[in-house]
């Protein structure tokens, strides 16, 4: 459903400072179905540039920012970048990003910069308002695909089919163990992980028993971390096969975990991204940059998640499934990374 001048509240047309001029209108907003979370901004913007042709190189993108906050080079979020144009010519393009609706509706204020010599130069503001998120179909469940959903082979390729046991000692406040063992369990089988039960022994490399738990110390900036250990066996003074040995996996006791089924404020780290990150590590996958279409992103930030191809979300990245956007914007408040360790010993074949 397309919504226009009702919540298109104005485009405020044509600052000029700097070189730069510029419009900026909100045209229309698509609000999210009973399905999906997220609501599409569509927006027009034109930028005249006024410098020598010679030597005239920028690149237009939008910040959002509260209502009542004025629009200062990154002050806000950036939602949308264009390409880089090397001409005085005038440019018109339509940039687009999504917003996770509240409760109720939300004012929020577009700013359209000009990035150009390494200075942002703000040429144009508008107003819009972001509806309130649809209630859900009746009967659904809080997250009806928590159990079902595989990870596409094209997101991550590898599949260790690997069991594991999950630990339920050491459980942060605010997340409940049945909660917990659910979100493990459906992760380890979105990745055809083998779920081998409960225990109360807390996660400890080296015991032969691959968990994953809680832990009240990691690297640090870690939200979580997997230890991999390898057999290499070793003929002629080479390596000639390896064999996985023991895999444990440890979540940060302390971070502010939102354990769902609410998708995750600006204050809170979803609980359900780290697990599906940490299990595609134990199923083999590596790291893959921000803003593409998967869990195994280097970063998350507070109020960042992926549960589906079709249900993520990164601050940056524009709309949500274009890998072309500019890399994620780290959030000022929780700017913490995910990381992976191997341990490798060697073990010699006579």
């Amino acid at each position: 459903m397309l919504l226009g001048a009702a919540l298109a509240v104005g485009g405020e047309a044509s600052a000029l400072a700097d070189g730069f001029s510029g419009t900026l209108a909100i045209t229309s907003i698509v609000r999210p179905s009973p399905q999906g979370r997220l609501a599409q901004v569509l927006a027009q913007a034109s930028v005249t540039p006024q410098c020598d042709q010679a030597d005239c190189s920028w690149q237009p993108a939008v910040e959002t920012v509260a209502p009542e906050q004025a629009c200062a080079p990154s002050a806000g979020i950036p939602v949308w970048s264009g390409p880089t144009y090397a001409t005085a010519a005038p440019q018109s393009f339509s940039p687009s990003w999504h917003e996770l609706p509240a409760a109720t509706a939300v004012v929020r204020r577009a700013c359209l910069f000009v990035q150009a010599g390494g200075q942002e130069t703000l040429v144009a503001q508008a107003l819009y308002a972001i509806p309130a998120r649809p209630s859900p179909r009746p009967g659904a469940g809080p997250d009806p695909g928590l159990l079902r959903t595989a990870i596409p082979s094209w997101v991550a390729p590898v599949r260790r089919r690997w069991p594991f046991s999950v630990s339920t000692a050491k459980m942060p406040p605010g997340v409940a163990a049945k909660r917990y063992v659910a979100l493990v369990r459906a992760a380890g089988a979105r990745w055809g992980l083998r779920y081998s039960g409960t225990t109360r022994s807390a996660v400890r490399n080296g015991d032969g028993r691959s968990t994953v738990g809680f832990a009240h110390a990691l690297p640090r900036g870690a939200l979580g971390l997997t230890d991999i250990e390898v057999v290499g066996f070793r003929r002629g003074g080479r390596v000639v096969a390896r064999h996985v040995v023991e895999e444990d996996v440890r979540f940060l006791y302390a971070a502010p975990w939102d354990p769902g089924p609410a998708l995750p404020d600006a204050r809170h780290v979803d609980l359900e991204t780290v697990i599906l990150h940490e299990l595609g590590h134990y199923a083999g996958n590596g790291h893959a940059p921000n803003c593409r279409d998967t869990p195994m992103w280097r970063a998350l930030s507070a109020g960042e998640w992926w549960h589906s191809p079709t249900d993520w979300f990164q601050h940056g990245c524009g709309i949500a499934t274009s890998a072309a956007r500019r890399a994620a914007a780290t959030s000022a408040t929780i700017p913490r990374r995910l990381l992976v360790r191997v341990h490798e010993r060697v073990v010699t074949l006579h």
